[in-house]
């Protein structure tokens, strides 16, 4: 098992407060470094595919070549496809996930496999969960480190099949410029889990009773003034 990013004296904390602000000032750094890299993709498929094709460079078809392959993209020059994929996760969503996934930090999978998300794996290499439904075959994938897990929660809201309705929403605010709400698109991840709405309903307690939308805010007004 890798080492977990929370280490003894966060553990320690007793006061509630101090605790969930001591879990955003770890997560907070981590969501804004991995959104600012999926933007930097963002703004080269733009920036490509947009150009004319006599500008275009070999080592710039090979970079979409292989944007085109993570992000499950059908057709090379298909700039709609890509904007639908390539963007970032708002920070309040990405919190109140990590934070109700993993219980602030505190549960063993978060511990011993740097498991925020509570992401699974069928590859049978990962954590199996102490009351798995009996015929279930899913383990608990075990990531390197904190950046790692978070790389592939956002990875997988980008691409999986089941979160088609939060990227077409995401899309859509997109299109009318305005702010990546984790509040409103929290409400597309009734797939995320079993608990169906139930599940949505805690994230969106998580978000508004924590105050997580400022972060969302904050990074738009970053996007427009050029910061990522």
């Amino acid at each position: 098992m890798f080492g977990s990013t929370f280490d003894d004296s966060y553990y320690q904390i007793e006061d509630t407060a101090k605790l969930k602000k001591r879990f955003v000032s770890i997560m907070l750094p981590v969501i804004q470094k991995e959104n600012a890299k999926i933007y930097s993709e963002r703004t080269f498929i733009e920036n490509t595919i947009k150009k004319s094709i006599f500008l275009i460079n070999s080592s710039n078809i090979s970079q979409l070549l292989q944007l085109k392959k993570k992000y499950k993209i059908a057709r090379l020059y298909d700039l709609r496809a890509y904007l639908r994929k390539v963007d970032i996760i708002p920070p309040s969503l990405a919190l109140a996930q990590a934070s109700l996934e993993s219980g602030w930090g505190k549960s063993r999978f978060a511990k011993e496999a740097n498991n925020l998300f509570g992401q699974w794996t069928y590859t049978g290499n990962g954590m199996v969960p102490e009351n798995r439904e009996e015929g279930k075959i899913h383990t608990i994938r075990i990531f390197r480190d904190l950046e790692d897990s978070v790389e592939n929660y956002m990875l997988n809201l980008n691409i999986g099949w089941a979160y088609t309705d939060f990227r077409q929403k995401r899309y859509e605010l997109r299109q009318k410029n305005e702010t990546l709400d984790g509040y409103l698109l929290s409400e597309t991840l009734l797939e995320y889990s079993s608990a169906g709405q139930a599940y949505v309903d805690d994230l969106k307690t998580m978000i508004d009773t924590n105050g997580f939308r400022r972060y969302d805010y904050l990074i738009k007004q970053q996007s427009q003034k050029g910061l990522i």
